[in-house]
């Protein structure tokens, strides 16, 4: 059985410590399921002014001071089009839910990092994008990078993980100098 589609609406968060520097808030997407009022947000990476929304259409406010209100609208469009069609197709799909929704509107799918990069190498290579010099050391570099950690989500690599690979490289040094 199909799932119910959600209703998908804009929304800021206009309390201080979501703003940055400038005083402008991030723009989410609400997704709310059976009328429920849950906070399923996910962050379209637009941001405005807050003196420039409105709660009540789940809009920016048309403004003169807001230069960017065209533009900012039809990205906003845009943004609502393609949420409604992930929708629709992970619906047909029987495999509607939130989780799913996240992941591929903010495409943080479980990539595999290493595949990827083995496929970039390779088109940098087939194409000539670079010097062959380059190619060696880029299939080094992930050698290296596979003995620190063997199976690696493009998810995966936050601070933590890099921090952590920096070590890993130290110690590698300092084994190799004595």
């Amino acid at each position: 059985m199909k799932a119910m589609l959600p209703s998908l609406s804009f929304i800021i968060k206009r309390s201080k410590k979501n703003l940055n520097k400038r005083g402008e808030a991030s723009i989410y997407i609400r997704y709310i399921i059976n009328s429920k009022q849950i906070d399923r947000l996910v962050n379209t990476g637009l941001r405005i002014l807050p003196k420039y929304w409105s709660n009540k259409i789940k809009f920016i406010i048309k403004s003169q001071e807001l230069s960017n209100a065209k533009e900012l609208e039809a990205a906003l469009n845009t943004i609502l089009s393609q949420a409604q069609k992930i929708c629709l197709n992970l619906n047909l799909e029987n495999e509607l839910t939130f989780e799913r929704f996240k992941i591929e509107f903010t495409g943080g799918g479980l990539i595999d990092f290493v595949t990827f990069a083995e496929e970039q190498i390779a088109h940098r290579e087939r194409n000539k994008l670079v010097g062959s010099g380059t190619i060696i050391n880029d299939k080094k570099a992930l050698k290296t990078l596979l003995s620190y950690h063997s199976k690696i989500n493009l998810p995966d690599i936050m601070v933590e993980f890099v921090e952590g690979y920096i070590g890993f490289l130290k110690r590698k040094i300092v084994k190799s100098i004595k």
